[in-house]
């Protein structure tokens, strides 16, 4: 005879097992049972997947014009792997610190943007072209050099070079989308993002 715990543990197991069948049937049928929050966020996220994202190419990212604004970054002793080079995920927080400073400079509220929570802009995509390692000490410079601008979202490309000498490190893409910081559902770019983007164009 199973002990009383067994058997409570079997029962949330074949609740969590039944809850599991139903969003999967809700997934095919292209609709959710509401579970609160969690199902807006995951209904909104299964609806991305029919969006289609801008990409640059390489040639475009490594030929776009010298960049108005560079932010510079120093490697630090906990960006490096085990192998004495900058762990290849740390280059996109990297990428992103420098987006942020680039709208800290065009004098975006983020710190309002973000305390408020109506109106958010979340990573859709990412994807980076590594060319060259860094190790520890090197400083580099981070820029956004293009924008493709769209009602929803901005896919945004950078190029990072290293100081002194100007070689190719790396080239980084994000797409951010505009979401509505309750349903998470697309929404129109905020104007202010789409002001401080906008001298990024071709």
């Amino acid at each position: 005879m199973p002990y009383a715990s067994e058997s409570r543990n079997a029962r949330r197991e074949g609740a969590l097992v039944q809850q599991g069948a139903k969003i999967r049937t809700a997934e095919r049928e292209g609709t959710l049972v509401q579970y609160g929050s969690e199902s807006r966020i995951l209904h909104a996220l299964l609806k991305e997947e029919t969006m289609a994202t801008h990409r640059f190419t390489r040639e475009e990212l490594t030929e776009a014009r010298p960049p108005a604004f560079t932010w510079r970054y120093k490697v630090r002793i906990q960006d490096i792997d085990a192998a004495g080079i900058v762990f290849f995920a740390r280059y996109l927080e990297i990428f992103h610190d420098g987006l942020f400073a680039f709208l800290d400079h065009q004098e975006v509220d983020l710190v309002g943007m973000l305390a408020q929570a109506e109106e958010l802009a979340p990573v859709r995509h990412a994807e980076l072209d590594y060319f060259q390692p860094l190790r520890y000490g090197d400083e580099v410079e981070i820029a956004p050099v293009l924008v493709h601008l769209e009602e929803t979202q901005a896919s945004i490309g950078f190029r990072m070079q290293r100081v002194p000498g100007g070689e190719l490190v790396a080239l980084c893409q994000l797409v951010h989308v505009a979401v509505d910081g309750t349903t998470f559902e697309r929404t129109p770019m905020p104007e202010s993002l789409v002001a401080a983007l906008s001298p990024l164009r071709a």
